[in-house]
């Protein structure tokens, strides 16, 4: 199998490729790498399936934890769920929650000097 491998997510990133025989079976799997390791590694992924799952919520305001376990109960692994289309104003209202105080302070100018450029216009 061929894995492409990426320096960082910056521009000009290296991207290499490298090749890997991974089994295409559960069987296959275990006759290479044996039962004990493939559960292991299919336990890490679920975990890390349930966390981004999580995550992902809790990065839009969901924080109830009743709520975050029925989601969790309901997950299938490589089963996408319904794609939750978030406003403009969600969106935004969401980023505002990861700026600095500085970032806020210049994001608030931007804003004033929007607000008097379309106040300006107007007349």
């Amino acid at each position: 199998m061929e894995i492409k491998v990426k320096s960082g997510r910056e521009e000009g990133a290296t991207v290499v490729s490298v090749n890997y025989d991974i089994p295409e079976t559960s069987e296959a799997l275990i006759s290479k790498y044996g039962e004990e390791t493939v559960v292991d590694l299919c336990t890490r992924a679920l975990t890390l399936g349930v966390q981004a799952l999580v995550r992902t919520k809790l990065a839009n305001g969901e924080t109830d934890a009743g709520a975050l376990q029925e989601l969790v109960n309901g997950w299938v692994p490589g089963v996408r769920g319904p794609v939750t289309r978030q406003t403009p104003l969600e969106r935004a209202t969401s980023a505002l929650s990861k700026l600095t105080p500085e970032g806020l302070a210049e994001l608030l100018a931007k804003v004033k000097a929007a607000q008097k450029a379309g106040a300006a216009a107007a007349h």
